[in-house]
């Protein structure tokens, strides 16, 4: 039982090493491996009744290192996305935030929140019916 046992778990041991993604582990100074950072993120396109107007805001918090906020707002047009605005933030802080006045008309929106680091990007897409 004991000779199955090992061989077993060695072979378990390789599986899950081949399932962790190729990017969990970011190159660290002096040649050494360090594991990578996540940034958490969030946008919304965000209307002031005081001012009447709409506001495309993004945030997100993170180890402090380098990142860089994007909130790229599109319409639908045609049955395509047609860029709109954006604001843009970076900066070594902790959390970043951002924000942008935009002027916009009735329709189906698509607001894009974007956060890259050196070691991890990502984005997500949030939907809006004005």
């Amino acid at each position: 039982m004991r000779k199955r046992l090992i061989p077993f778990a060695l072979a378990v041991c390789a599986l899950l090493l081949g399932v962790l993604p190729a990017n969990t582990f970011a190159a660290a100074p002096e040649g050494g491996i360090s594991p990578q950072a996540d940034a958490a993120m969030e946008g919304a396109l965000v209307y002031d009744a005081a001012e009447q107007a709409y506001y495309i805001v993004g945030e997100c918090n993170g180890v402090q290192e380098y990142k860089t906020l994007v909130v790229a707002l599109y319409k639908l047009s045609g049955g395509k996305w047609e860029f709109v605005d954006s604001a843009i933030t970076c900066g070594t802080a902790t959390h970043l935030d951002v924000q942008k006045k935009v002027s916009i008309t009735k329709g189906s929106y698509q607001l894009i929140v974007s956060v890259t680091t050196p070691t991890t990007s990502g984005s997500f897409p949030h939907f809006y019916e004005v």
